[in-house]
């Protein structure tokens, strides 16, 4: 599901959003909350990279440390789960394309 308007962590997707332009490889990024059993909730981010390529090595090691920094920025309440949307194929990919809009996006 997505957060509830009034819980929508805005400041935390407005600075990953920033940490992703800046990257250059993430083409577009969705969030969602989940609960995998009965764990509390967990937001998970998922990108689809632009290339799977970088100036630095490999671009997937990119977004995970872009959203080390916006958390550093703006904490949230919850764990929060980086999913890459083009690599992994389970439920919660499967929601966030099909069901999520982008937050973040480079079209």
């Amino acid at each position: 599901q997505e957060p509830d308007w009034q819980d929508d962590p805005v400041d935390f997707l407005r600075a990953a959003s920033e940490e992703f332009a800046a990257l250059g490889v993430v083409a577009s990024a969705r969030r969602c909350l989940a609960t995998i059993e009965t764990a509390e909730p967990t937001l998970f981010v998922g990108v689809e990279l632009a290339t799977w390529d970088a100036p630095s090595g490999d671009a997937r090691a990119l977004p995970l440390d872009a959203l080390g920094r916006a958390l550093g920025r703006h904490p949230v309440r919850w764990p929060v789960n980086l999913v890459l949307l083009d690599a992994v194929a389970d439920p919660v990919c499967d929601y966030l394309r099909t069901k999520v809009r982008p937050f973040y996006g480079t079209v």
